[in-house]
């Protein structure tokens, strides 16, 4: 996501990185955290299956048509991302957790707790949203599908 999106248009603002960059700056110091405590290398592998998800989501940036179809897109692609990270950070806490580090099991429960809001959040706006949009056929549903 754009350091600007959803910012005012001045330029200081257009330089401050928006709340969910500072969340996510959080979330990976806390795994920095985590693996500097175990003496581990975190690496830089990209997951690729996360690439994927995000580059769905820009589908819909850039398709025609319908507004609310792009916005129901955008949201369910959102979601598939929150979704991955959730599942990701219950794995690795119950992992943490088996492994008696209690530590990370903390720092990674406060993560998933966050990946939770924001997927909650994706669902309440969806929920309003959807009492406005037009869907202009059933089967614009199947493209929701993963």
């Amino acid at each position: 996501m754009p350091a600007s999106e959803g910012r005012g248009t001045s330029s200081s603002e257009l330089n401050k990185p928006s709340p969910a960059i500072w969340k996510k700056r959080v979330a990976v110091a806390r795994m920095e955290e985590i693996f500097s405590a175990l003496a581990e290398d975190p690496g830089t592998e990209t997951c690729a299956a996360m690439k994927d998800l995000v580059s769905k989501g820009s589908l819909y940036v850039k398709a025609g048509g319908s507004p609310e179809v792009r916005d129901a897109g955008l949201i369910g692609a959102a979601q598939l991302v929150e979704h991955s990270e959730i599942a990701a950070y219950r794995t690795t806490k119950t992992m943490a957790k088996r492994l008696g580090e209690s530590r990370a099991v903390e720092l990674l429960q406060r993560t998933f707790d966050e990946e939770s809001a924001a997927d909650e959040k994706l669902t309440s706006i969806a929920e309003v949203k959807s009492m406005r949009w037009r869907l202009p056929h059933k089967t614009t549903l199947l493209s929701f599908w993963p």
